[in-house]
């Protein structure tokens, strides 16, 4: 199966799973590269020995955080919707590990668990439920979101860091209106 089939379906389960259950999925579509590079580049991958990714989907962000971790390093990758997690566990990289389940007990497994620092990064912050107060009473340090779905000011709390997706945005349609290339702005791989 070349990448782009690959690509063409998982789009097409992500886009089911949000016809079922979209205030689970949260988004139509899975993330679109450049948000992946910007969301690992956000965590400090360098010196990993575990990466734990929430609602990794179908696994877009997963690759990038696999191609950037050491290669010693594992991930967990914790995802509630189950068609998702069978698509996770057919990734042949031995360093994933996909569960189904959700962020309440991850981070004091992993602390209970000698883990030192607990790091989260979620591209689109559902924060659903009772996320938001797990969170608070929980051993994660921090929680790296972009802003790609609205998160009230409620939900908002000290451990959550926002990284803002509006200049990518901004400078895209300004490529627009000025003509030039787009492509540019994703280093030229926003379709390899």
């Amino acid at each position: 199966m070349t990448r782009s089939d690959r690509d063409e379906r998982h789009s097409l389960a992500f886009f089911r799973g949000f016809l079922r259950k979209p205030e689970v999925v949260g988004s139509v579509i899975p993330s679109s590269r450049f948000l992946e590079r910007r969301v690992v580049a956000s965590c400090e991958l360098g010196e990993a020995r575990c990466v734990v990714e929430l609602g990794p989907g179908t696994g877009g962000t997963t690759r990038a955080l696999l191609a950037a971790m050491p290669s010693q390093a594992h991930l967990l990758a914790v995802e509630v919707e189950a068609d998702f997690v069978e698509v996770l566990a057919q990734h042949e990289d031995p360093r994933l590990i996909a569960r189904q389940g959700s962020a309440e007990a991850i981070a004091e497994l992993l602390a209970d668990n000698g883990a030192a620092r607990v790091i989260v990064a979620t591209t689109h912050a559902v924060f659903s439920g009772p996320a938001i107060d797990s969170l608070k009473n929980s051993a994660i340090e921090t929680v790296i979101a972009t802003d790609t779905l609205p998160l009230p000011s409620e939900k908002l709390i000290d451990k959550i860091e926002v990284l803002s997706v509006a200049p990518i945005i901004a400078r895209a349609i300004s490529a627009v209106f000025e003509d030039t290339s787009v492509s540019e702005i994703f280093g030229g791989n926003n379709l390899a």
